[in-house]
């Protein structure tokens, strides 16, 4: 196994254990013996617990962001430079949904992991969206401003806050949300789950300008 595959191998396996376990829980010796490498394997690729488990997260999240870039200058694009509410909320909602499932089935260790870190503590949090999200926020929240004129900065910047506890709540809570809908009888794929959820965002956004006038 060669430096590559060693440093993927303990990526994965760190991916298994954070999302049963979480972070205090995760065991860098049940990490070492199921990824087959030693103790100093982890050390030499990543220096430390925290920053193997910082590159676990930036494997999935970066391809992620980069798609979610993509899909909002294309949005502005096709709006003259100014994107939509719905081309915004679909660049930033649609790359989650597809990450959320495999085949067509969903990825429990993507959905589990999600859930683990945002109930971590406030400095794993903040570091994590310091590293991953910062710089990606202040670009939608600027996309944002940009659709709503009227609607004062700091209200858009709130708003965009509501927004993303919004995914985040449903992405974690998808398996109790269906539940509830099936019983209902009502369509429960994730996709669905978030055309919905994007329609709500964006009259929400809407509304408070209406509102104002």
């Amino acid at each position: 196994m060669n430096a590559t595959e060693t440093r993927q191998r303990m990526l994965q396996e760190a991916e298994k254990l954070y999302s049963e376990h979480g972070f205090d829980g995760m065991s860098l010796r049940t990490l070492t013996s199921d990824a087959g490498v030693n103790l100093a394997s982890v050390n030499y690729h990543f220096g430390s617990k925290k920053e193997l488990v910082m590159a676990m997260f930036q494997e999935r999240i970066m391809p992620m962001n980069e798609e979610r870039l993509e899909r909002l200058n294309k949005a502005r694009e096709a709006g003259n430079g100014v994107a939509s509410l719905e081309g915004i909320f679909d660049a930033l909602l649609i790359p989650v949904a597809e990450r959320a499932q495999v085949n067509g089935v969903l990825d429990m260790h993507f959905l589990k992991m999600v859930g683990r870190a945002i109930s971590e503590s406030d400095d794993f949090w903040h570091e994590l969206f310091i590293r991953n999200f910062q710089e990606l926020s202040k670009t939608f929240v600027e996309a944002l401003a940009e659709a709503l004129p009227d609607l004062p900065r700091e209200d858009v910047e709130w708003r965009f806050h509501f927004a993303v506890s919004s995914m985040l709540g449903t992405l974690v809570k998808h398996g109790q949300f269906a539940r509830r809908m099936q019983g209902l009888g009502r369509s429960t794929d994730i996709e669905s789950m978030f055309r919905r959820l994007r329609d709500f965002l964006c009259a929400g956004f809407r509304g408070q300008v209406e509102a104002m006038r």
